[in-house]
């Protein structure tokens, strides 16, 4: 294999794996997909699904292009996406961290530090109340 072939593969390497993120960031389906691109149902579904080996650039810029106007449209730039579950499980790693402290009392007070910072930056109240109840499940007591 040439050069340009190994570097156009990694572009599109690159291209899908990007597209793969957003795709899940904001919870994007096979049909959305293709309903907005032109492109079939069935030939969105099998990129997705990992079953396309070697998708075309243009089928990759046609789905990047309709991304990227999900991401820019006016409702998408003022919305965070919040992963709860990855929120969680970040927070169940740190506070295992935490537990092994010896001195409790800096424990939790980083993890009050933790609960400000998600206020801050949370999207919604529900986020927000969601984050702290599953904080306090597994916060450390004194």
């Amino acid at each position: 294999m040439d050069k340009k072939t190994t570097d156009n593969q990694n572009d599109k390497t690159l291209l899908l794996e990007g597209i793969m993120k957003k795709v899940e960031t904001f919870h994007l389906t096979p049909y959305e997909i293709s309903k907005n691109t032109g492109l079939s149902d069935t030939g969105v579904r099998k990129l997705l699904d990992g079953k396309t080996k070697n998708p075309s650039f243009d089928t990759l810029n046609r789905i990047a292009k309709y991304i990227d106007t999900i991401e820019n449209s006016p409702e998408k730039c003022n919305e965070k996406t919040v992963d709860l579950e990855l929120i969680n499980r970040k927070l169940d790693f740190v506070i295992s961290k935490l537990e092994k402290f010896e001195n409790r009392m800096e424990a939790n007070e980083l993890i009050q530090e933790i609960m400000f910072e998600l206020q801050k930056n949370s999207s919604s109240p529900e986020e927000l109340k969601k984050i702290e109840k599953g904080l306090s499940k597994k916060n450390i007591s004194s």
